[in-house]
């Protein structure tokens, strides 16, 4: 019976420090070398070349590319580790030579989320993690069309868009929802938002931080494997005393 007790004990004790470490990464994860940015002078933002300009979306790309160049001249991290996570946009789904390409530029392809393109959105576009320093590389390939950081967030404007549908003409002749349900299948919504005019029962999934889901995952089944171990060893261990204790 002590043994029990003291194996329980143990098992404990070991399971801790395990649970407090997958926090730990999730801490880390959150205060990486991004989490706070360096305000830029003209001469730190990075120049592309004319006929790359067009496939940059937004300006944050280029902003945040800029940062952490100036992060890592007073950081200890090497500029070609640091990577910055993206949004690439093709015509169509990549070819086994195009995942390639990008491959050999260190760039990894999430394609598990690959979202096609449709009538109104002539790109689809995949999440990849990009070396800051492949950045002219992988935009001068054909194939890439367009490419955003991935790494900002959007907040919502509904009264704008209300207002750009012409939603509110509807209201002003009586229709209000009452009784619609309605299912929104989009990659964008920011599922923290705190506004009232959302349902109180709606589901949501947050794909930002996949990695870490990912690390979590494969510490959870770690566990579940070395508690599967420790109970086969116990049992064996148990049945040892057993026999010993008859023996005597």
């Amino acid at each position: 019976m002590n043994s029990k007790i003291y194996f329980n004990q143990f098992l404990i004790l070991f399971l801790i420090p395990t649970l407090l470490f997958s926090q730990q990464i999730s801490n880390s994860y959150e205060h990486s070398i991004t989490s706070q940015f360096p305000l830029l002078n003209q001469k730190d933002v990075i120049a592309l070349p004319s006929d790359l300009q067009s496939k940059v979306l937004s300006g944050k790309l280029i902003q945040r590319i800029s940062q952490k160049r100036k992060l890592a001249q007073n950081s200890i991290s090497s500029l070609e580790t640091i990577t910055e996570k993206v949004v690439i946009y093709l015509s169509e789904y990549p070819t086994p030579a195009e995942i390639t390409a990008l491959e050999e530029k260190n760039v990894k392809c999430y394609l598990d989320i690959w979202t096609p393109p449709m009538e109104n959105h002539p790109y689809g576009f995949f999440i990849a993690e990009m070396p800051i320093t492949q950045l002219n590389e992988v935009l001068s390939f054909g194939f890439v069309k367009k490419m955003d950081t991935s790494e900002y967030q959007n907040y919502p404007q509904n009264n704008t868009a209300a207002i750009a549908i012409n939603s509110d003409d509807v209201w002003l002749d009586g229709y209000d929802g009452t009784g619609v349900k309605v299912a929104v299948l989009d990659s964008g919504l920011d599922i923290g938002y705190a506004g009232t005019d959302l349902p109180t029962s709606f589901d949501k999934m947050d794909y930002s931080i996949y990695r870490l889901w990912i690390v979590m995952l494969l510490i959870q089944l770690l566990v579940m494997e070395l508690m599967l171990l420790a109970q086969f060893l116990a049992e064996v261990f148990f049945q040892q005393e057993e026999v010993m204790m008859e023996t005597v």
